[in-house]
């Protein structure tokens, strides 16, 4: 079964303040990675297509995934990350596939939001003792942003988690879900805190032109001839790849050694996208506090 490590348990958001790494004033922005600007229909690989809006800067598999790698991280299941220059919200996407097996709906109608949340505090305070051990902030799990959710017609499951580390830094998640045939997509919106609800109401038309094209839909899913995943809805939140690969004991701290790579994913987008996008935006946006910005110059 394909992990995506990156998509799986807590992102956390490690802030990266614009304008804190040593640059000649006057230097140009680097040059473009390759990338595909909307309006434009790309075919993604295992038969998923996005219509990317108009706007939209796409950097494909190759791509994105060394991005991610430069800064540390094993993008495995990563197939595209997306961002928006012109936007006032500085925010990516990050899109990934996991082959999973049929994800089973059945227990749409059974989404307890409290017992999900208990679970993800619970083994967060599991999780916490090995945090300490890895030399990672132990965290705290404050409340839902978004409770799990999932809309049927389009085959959606969505859900966001607020929380915070023992340096008060905080860090949310804003988790989507595509089910497909035989897996799924991760659309997961990276943004500060303060930024998440607006990101999502930015990154929607981006996640709703995400899609499977036919024959690899939810719907054309054969009981008989398909591989199931095993699990339902809940599985997959509260971590759906480690439950699948039989994790039944030790199951957050399963989830916790990806977790130390999250991190390392987020600290990766921020610096190898929004850097990127950061320098493409006027300094006026970050003015110095003793004199006028230059015209024209970007704050990374």
């Amino acid at each position: 079964m394909r992990r995506v490590a990156v998509m799986v348990g807590v992102l956390m958001w490690t802030m990266w303040a614009p304008g804190t790494e040593a640059r000649a004033e006057d230097a140009p922005p680097p040059p473009d990675p390759p990338h595909v600007d909307g309006p434009k229909r790309v075919d993604l690989g295992y038969q998923v297509d996005i219509d990317l809006p108009a706007g939209m800067k796409l950097f494909e598999r190759d791509e994105a995934q060394r991005l991610l790698r430069e800064g540390g991280d094993d993008p495995s299941g990563v197939i595209a990350a997306i961002v928006q220059p012109d936007s006032p919200i500085d925010y990516s996407i990050v899109v990934a596939y996991d082959d999973a097996g049929h994800i089973s709906d059945d227990d749409a109608d059974q989404l307890d939001a409290s017992a999900l949340l208990t679970s993800y505090r619970e083994g967060t305070d599991t999780q916490n003792a090995t945090r300490r051990s890895m030399g990672v902030p132990e965290l705290t799990i404050d409340r839902w942003t978004d409770e799990p959710h999932y809309v049927g017609a389009t085959h959606q499951l969505a859900w966001g988690l607020l929380g915070h580390d023992t340096k008060q830094v905080q860090f949310v998640n804003s988790f989507t879900r595509t089910l497909g045939r035989t897996g799924y997509l991760s659309i997961n919106v990276i943004a500060a805190p303060e930024q998440i609800a607006a990101a999502q109401i930015a990154a929607r038309p981006v996640i709703d032109a995400i899609r499977f094209r036919a024959g690899a839909r939810y719907e054309d899913y054969d009981p008989h001839t398909d591989k199931s995943s095993g699990i339902g809805l809940t599985g997959l939140i509260v971590g759906g790849a480690a439950v699948t690969a039989g994790v039944k004991t030790g199951f957050f701290i399963k989830l916790l050694l990806i977790l130390k790579k999250l991190i390392i994913v987020i600290a990766a987008a921020i610096g190898g996208f929004f850097r990127w996008l950061f320098r493409r935006k006027p300094k006026a946006a970050t003015p110095a506090p003793d004199r006028a910005p230059a015209d024209g110059a970007g704050p990374g």
